[in-house]
């Protein structure tokens, strides 16, 4: 009951939609104290990506590898 009690108490006050100057795009950073971010803020994370992209594909490549020609020493030096 007490929602109710406020909606009939406070009549005048409206939902306001935010304005575009609130939801668009800022062109001064001092406005909003955030930066937006570049592929020379992301670069660090991309060549991150791709260096753990080419160790899996050499770890997975090793895996097939040992799966299919199994290296077996047993044998080799008993001669």
């Amino acid at each position: 009951m007490p929602l109710l009690s406020v909606m009939v108490v406070a009549p005048s006050m409206s939902f306001k939609p935010p304005t575009d100057d609130l939801v668009g795009p800022k062109t001064s950073l001092d406005d909003i104290g955030q930066v937006v971010l570049g592929l020379d803020h992301m670069q660090g994370a991309f060549y991150m990506l791709i260096m753990g992209t080419i160790i899996s594909t050499f770890a997975i490549l090793g895996e097939i590898l040992i799966r299919y020609y199994p290296v077996t020493m047993v044998g080799r030096f008993q001669q």
